[in-house]
């Protein structure tokens, strides 16, 4: 669809998490604003969630919400702002190293350098962000994905609906081009010494005429 060919990670990232097609648009491009590509986007929110999944207790501990209030967990844009959420509050900022080297160890704090950007944004920088990238034109909402997701399949009903033309017309047609096709290979191959004999004749004619036209001496020899 529209937004799969333009967002095809963005795409691929909703399925995958369940998050709303808005949500990951303006969190992708976010990233991305901190240097980040899309395609390292989905593999460290794989690995944020990891990280978080095993260290349940430790985020219960801080504040860090990994569930709603009805049970059900989190996906992982929905614990990334659980998480930016909480840092936000943190007014030492070596409470937040203390914490991020808890959470991913000091290298792979480092490692996941953009998303720690996003983690670490106070909820003004963060709003700040959303603004700017929405004006940007980059946030999908999801009323967008959807209509865009009903646009490629009308697509490709027409891209089907095609290929079935060409399929009944090939097979309609494919007997007598097989035997039009036959025929022409044994017409040459019975006749090739006259065909060789007739193309032979022509060039040299044609070498005979610019021969004379020219003064040049030309042969076939």
């Amino acid at each position: 669809g529209v937004v799969r060919r333009l967002h095809p990670s963005h795409h691929a990232i909703t399925l995958e998490t369940g998050a709303t097609a808005e949500a990951v648009s303006t969190t992708a491009a976010i990233y991305k604003f901190f240097g980040g590509t899309i395609v390292n986007f989905e593999t460290q929110l794989v690995r944020l969630a990891s990280r978080m999944d095993s260290n349940k207790d430790k985020l219960k501990a801080w504040g860090v919400a990994t569930e709603d209030a009805n049970g059900r967990q989190f996906n992982q844009i929905e614990l990334l702002n659980s998480l930016r959420t909480t840092f936000s509050k943190m007014d030492n900022d070596l409470d937040k190293t203390g914490v991020l080297f808890k959470l991913f160890g000091q290298r792979g704090a480092q490692a996941f350098e953009p998303l720690i950007h996003i983690i670490g944004a106070t909820d003004a920088q963060w709003s700040a962000l959303v603004k700017h990238v929405t004006e940007q034109g980059l946030v999908v909402t999801d009323a967008q994905a959807k209509a865009a997701d009903a646009f490629s399949r009308a697509q490709q009903d027409i891209d089907n609906a095609i290929t079935g033309i060409s399929v009944g017309l090939f097979s309609t047609l494919a007997p007598a081009l097989t035997g039009l096709f036959d025929s022409i290979s044994a017409f040459i191959t019975q006749n090739k010494d006259l065909i060789q004999k007739a193309f032979s004749d022509i060039v040299g004619y044609i070498v005979g005429f610019v021969s004379a036209v020219t003064g040049f001496k030309m042969s076939l020899d």
